[in-house]
């Protein structure tokens, strides 16, 4: 039981250190991956990706309260 359970903890580790040390992305100059930053689709995309996460996010603060009010309290 115990071997079960160490090897269920290390498998994990063990896979993410094999894929970093084997898989080895290609160096990408800082310029190159700025140089996006100009093209004007993201000029355009951007402000709308910033107003749709806060359209998405402005009700949740608000509806975030209300349903605590009506919650049953968490158990201790």
């Amino acid at each position: 039981m115990l071997v079960t359970a160490g090897l269920a903890l290390a498998l994990p580790v063990l896979v993410l250190v094999l894929v970093l040390v084997l898989v080895r992305p290609a160096a990408v100059p800082q310029h190159a991956r700025l140089r996006v930053l100009r093209l004007p689709a993201v000029h355009r995309i951007l402000p709308l990706t910033v107003l749709g996460m806060a359209a998405a996010y402005a009700p949740h603060a608000f509806v975030v309260p209300l349903l605590d009010t009506w919650a049953s309290p968490a158990a201790a």
